[in-house]
């Protein structure tokens, strides 16, 4: 079975996601196994199960965007 990468639901975009900090209202989702994310492009914030795989920019790409 093939785990689908993380990507942000405002953008569609996987390549530069990041763990959000946790809030207060955060922690009954995280005892379910959800946890914050944001999206570096958009800047959304939105919650995903924890075991997806996310996507890491390399340092050079990030200097061509």
């Amino acid at each position: 079975m093939t785990k689908k990468a993380l990507k942000c639901p405002g953008c569609e975009d996987g390549d530069d996601l990041r763990r959000s900090h946790m809030r207060w209202g955060d922690w009954p989702l995280r005892m379910i196994g959800l946890r914050p994310y944001r999206c570096m492009v958009c800047n959304t914030r939105f919650h995903a199960w924890a075991r997806l795989p996310v996507r890491r920019r390399t340092p050079e790409a990030r200097r061509t965007a």
